[in-house]
């Protein structure tokens, strides 16, 4: 007989082996499930779970039953917010999702992403939450993040999290130089001042450029690492101690009394002078800190500034030792300022010049390239070479300015030195800053250059130094293979100077070595260091690298270059810097010239 429309069959057997097997199913599906399930009761306690939160948690299921998740969570962590249970309770939210730190039965953390959603059994609101384990995720995520904010090679704060603290620790006083706060104070409202025990410690090694340059930056980095560890373990609870770069340190310091300064500056300056033993070796390394407090207009740039200069006071005044910036400290500071307006005014008016100094073919003594070095004709202290002023324009934010006019200039200018010597195909070599080489526009600098000169990429040499490579290497591969694939080549200079040299060669297209003039005087001193400078051009020649032997500027430099298979020759005897590549010797001159011949011969039979 059929039933009656709206009433429904009465239940039998059928309908009861149908609910039967739906909670067969539904037990095999929710203990069976990957991923960690609870049902949660509105007092926060676990009324059932499943045998993959067991695993998660690291207990038996049945241990879990009555305790609250939050009893497994991670002491560091807070409790999941009871206002969304409370939401979805109500209906307000429908569901919420979060990732929390949880500990297992063996107390090691574990990270768990929890969705929570609320579900009903007979009138009684429960929550039902998913637990999937993301602990492989989130410490791949939280690794790039530490190394977005950290210095790989000493492990501290790099630069950019320094920032980021000075920012915290200067309240609404972190906006850049010259902007406005996006929301002004009303008017007659005192600023709020700036916390007046912040203050800023900037630190640098004494001496380390020594044992960079002596005892490779293998040695030198080994240094650094110490000197980090050293400062860490020095500085009190809640300091914050960065890499700024380099050999430079800087720790932040709040709560920090006045007094209490010297004795701080006293212990670093201690911790930093302890000889390291490295290698079968003890070194010694110092340090000179500079010291500058918040002011009520302080930002993270002016007590950087007034650190960095009462810092470089310090070493003026006799190194290991600090400094307190003051307004003697600041005069100083305001000279150093004055130096870089006066730079920049001079790149904006085209003050400075570019000279060239001939690179040689040894065999045949013709000039095939030539290096550009910039000079600023400076009114009150005269003609400056680059490494009075580079420094200044690295500091001051213009090195992509000063590269970019270099790159303009000489690929401007290489025709007329090609003309000057004869070769129409001189190539002409430029020394770019590590600061340019990382800025994303130095591939549209260089080809910017070439289009307006309509030079050939071919006859553009970019030098390198290994000492710009040390940090910038991993941001600048990429564009100087891009470089290279225009045609630009690569010329890395002072070659055999640090410890990761093959390590270049390897890794970038190097189409030329520029061997330190340090192997090149010592070969002309020394047949053992002779046997040095043959080898490095023996694997130039191997990797099929033109090698240039730098700063000849003797007849013996020379005649050892030669004899010892250099390529090419650079060197005051070649030929000074000049404005127009006139005034320089012929070949004719430097292949008949009786010293050279004489220190040829020599070579030959020593």
């Amino acid at each position: 007989m059929p039933s009656r429309p709206g009433v429904p069959p009465a239940a039998g057997p059928g309908a009861t082996a149908t609910a039967e097997l739906d909670a067969t199913l539904f037990e095999a599906a929710f203990d069976g499930a990957p991923i960690g399930i609870a049902i949660v009761g509105e007092d926060g306690r676990i009324v059932r779970a499943n045998r993959a939160l067991g695993e998660l948690f690291g207990h038996p299921t049945e241990q879990l039953i009555g305790r609250t998740v939050h009893g497994f969570g991670h002491p560091d962590d807070d409790d999941i917010r009871l206002a969304d249970r409370a939401a979805i309770a109500s209906g307000a939210l429908e569901r919420s999702s979060y990732v929390k730190r949880y500990l297992d039965g063996s107390g090691q953390p574990v990270w768990l992403k929890v969705s929570t959603s609320r579900i009903d059994s007979r009138g009684r609101p429960l929550f039902l939450s998913h637990f999937v384990d993301v602990t492989t995720q989130e410490q791949a995520t939280r690794r790039v993040a530490h190394a977005a904010t950290h210095d790989p090679l000493t492990g501290l704060a790099n630069r950019s999290r320094l920032m980021e603290l000075l920012a915290e620790a200067l309240p609404d006083r972190h906006v850049p130089d010259g902007a406005q706060p996006e929301r002004a104070e009303p008017e007659g409202a005192e600023r709020p001042p700036v916390a007046a025990d912040v203050a800023l410690l900037f630190i640098d090694l004494d001496d380390f450029k020594v044992v960079n340059d002596s005892l490779g930056h293998e040695t030198g980095d080994q240094v650094l690492r110490v000197a980090g560890r050293r400062l860490a373990n020095a500085v009190r609870p809640g300091d914050q101690v960065a890499r700024f770069g380099g050999d430079e340190f800087v720790v932040l310091c709040t709560g920090l009394d006045q007094d209490a300064v010297p004795a701080l500056c006293d212990r670093l300056l201690q911790v930093l002078s302890e000889p390291v033993e490295m290698d079968g070796r003890v070194l010694e390394v110092g340090a000179s800190i500079g010291v500058a407090r918040a002011e009520d207009d302080a930002s993270p740039a002016t007590l950087l500034r007034d650190a960095d200069a009462a810092m470089y006071a310090a070493k003026r005044a006799g190194r290991s030792r600090y400094m307190v910036s003051d307004e003697v400290v600041r005069g100083f500071a305001m000279a150093a300022l004055t130096g870089e307006s006066d730079l920049r005014a001079a790149l904006a008016e085209g003050s400075l010049t570019l000279h060239a100094q001939p690179i040689r073919d040894l065999a045949t003594m013709d000039v095939v390239g030539v290096e550009t070095l910039a000079r600023w004709p400076h009114p009150d202290r005269g003609e400056l070479s680059p490494g009075s002023f580079v420094g200044v324009a690295v500091r001051g934010g213009m090195a992509r300015t000063l590269g970019r006019w270099a790159l303009r200039e000489a690929c401007r200018r290489r025709s007329s030195w090609a003309a000057a010597v004869g070769n129409p195909d001189l190539r002409v070599s430029v020394n770019l800053d590590a600061e340019h080489l990382v800025d994303p526009a130095l591939v549209d600098d260089v080809r910017s250059a070439l289009a307006a000169s309509r030079m050939p990429a071919r006859l553009l040499t970019i030098e390198i130094t290994e000492r710009s490579l040390v940090d910038a290497f991993p941001a600048i591969v990429s564009r100087l293979s891009e470089l290279v694939d225009d045609g630009v080549r690569l010329s890395l200079d002072d070659f055999g100077t640090g410890w990761s040299s093959l390590s270049y060669l390897r890794l970038l297209p190097v189409a030329e070595l520029k061997v330190d003039r340090a192997f090149v005087t010592g070969a002309a001193r020394s047949p053992r260091e002779a046997v040095l400078l043959a080898g490095i051009a023996r694997l130039g020649r191997g990797l099929g690298l033109s090698v240039v032997a730098e700063g000849i500027e003797a007849a013996a430099e020379l005649a050892v270059a030669r004899a010892n298979g250099c390529d090419l020759g650079q060197g005051y005897l070649l030929g000074r810097p000049a404005a127009d590549g006139t005034g320089w010797p012929t070949p004719a001159w430097l292949l008949d010239d009786p010293a050279v011949r004489l220190a040829g011969a020599a070579s030959a039979t020593g």
